[in-house]
């Protein structure tokens, strides 16, 4: 048995993959930024000032990042479906 999909949907599926496979991505950068927070939690008093300093520093940089760089991935994502969408209809 064989399913198929009609044309028009395309874009929304693609939408949708998309996006579910690029946030698992992005997870794990958030991941790396919670794991640091960890270490920082776990050598508290254990390493100089400067290095926790440091690395709570990198923590909230690399969370921003990650949270601006998934906000323009979806805006792009978004773009593109509706693009798709245009296509779709202007093709009929």
């Amino acid at each position: 048995m064989e399913f198929k999909l009609p044309q028009a949907a395309k874009p929304m599926i693609d939408f949708a993959i998309h996006v579910v496979v690029g946030a698992f991505g992005f997870l794990v950068v958030l991941g790396v930024a919670v794991a640091i927070s960890a270490f920082v939690k776990a050598t508290d008093g254990m390493v100089p000032t400067w290095v926790a300093s440091g690395a709570e520093f990198a923590e909230k940089a690399l969370f921003l990042l990650d949270l601006f760089l998934f906000g323009l991935f979806v805006l792009t994502e978004a773009f593109k479906l509706v693009r798709g969408l245009v296509n779709e209809w202007i093709s009929r």
